[in-house]
């Protein structure tokens, strides 16, 4: 809550950051407190917390009326300078959004700092991005997203881990570490993909030259699937890709049984989405 807004967090904004950061899983949360204690900013914190644990986005906020909607959503949290009508939504930017977080370290930190080399690129930006698939694909997604959330809960139980779990991964290996509190996860790694946040471009392992060749096998049979399917996007080598679509095409990854689980590593200026093949607490 400091880090977030500058301030010493009250009693119940405490209560709430620590409610959804031991929390087991995504889920509701109420808060009552009295008017003045930062209820609002306890909800802008509570949602980001949550959408970077579980690779969530969006933060969707609804008032009964304008009048009290358009105060609220003019609101620091938001900026201070969007004027909407009676709701609106706002995206949460992964890990990004809540600074502090340790997100792990690289066993080739330089490796983050390689430039996106394709000029091609396919735009998958829209509104309703699952409009780009059929829907047999989104449903393969919609299992992928089940896969994905059970096994975080498992691993999670297992190993203890919580938002100062470090990581570790080694491309040349193909390994990856999660380090919990009371237990690490182990697995074999894939990567699926690279992401730029800053222009929202999404690199295909498959088409990035720099990566050892054994560590795009399951990208190489995605591709393998858009062709046999004719789905451009996970055909073409670099696509227009936001925080909604970038999940979608990890947990594609998962549906078609590549993996269990997206672990996305972040370094600020590079996001590397690694595909956990067989993930275990040690």
């Amino acid at each position: 809550m400091s880090a977030r807004f500058g301030r010493i967090a009250r009693p119940a904004q405490k209560a709430v950051e620590r409610a959804v950061t031991d929390t087991p899983g995504p889920g509701l949360v109420i808060v009552e407190a009295p008017m003045g204690e930062g209820k609002t900013e306890a909800a802008v914190v509570a949602a980001e917390i949550m959408a970077h644990r579980w690779g969530l986005d969006g933060l969707f906020v609804g008032m009964p009326t304008p009048a009290t909607s358009d105060p609220m959503l003019a609101h620091p949290v938001n900026g201070g300078t969007h004027r909407p009508t009676l709701h609106e939504m706002r995206r949460c930017r992964s890990a990004r959004t809540v600074p502090g977080i340790r997100l792990g370290a690289m066993s080739d930190p330089s490796w983050f700092k390689r430039p996106h080399k394709q000029p091609a690129r396919w735009p998958m930006r829209n509104r309703d991005f699952r409009a780009e698939f059929d829907p047999e694909v989104v449903a393969l997604a919609d299992r992928g997203l089940e896969t994905r959330n059970a096994t975080l809960t498992k691993l999670m139980d297992g190993a203890g881990l919580g938002l100062d779990s470090t990581w570790e991964m080694d491309l040349a290996a193909g390994s990856f570490i999660w380090r919990g509190s009371k237990g690490n996860v182990v697995s074999p790694l894939q990567v699926l993909g690279t992401r730029h946040p800053a222009d929202e471009s999404w690199l295909w392992a498959w088409a990035n030259h720099s990566l050892p060749p054994a560590c795009c096998v399951a990208a190489a049979s995605v591709r393998e699937f858009g062709l046999a399917q004719q789905i451009r996007p996970l055909t073409t080598g670099q696509l227009d890709c936001g925080d909604e679509q970038k999940w979608m095409l990890g947990n594609i990854a998962i549906g078609l049984g590549l993996g269990d689980f997206v672990y996305l590593g972040d370094s600020g200026r590079l996001e590397i989405h690694l595909l956990l093949t067989d993930p275990q607490v040690v």
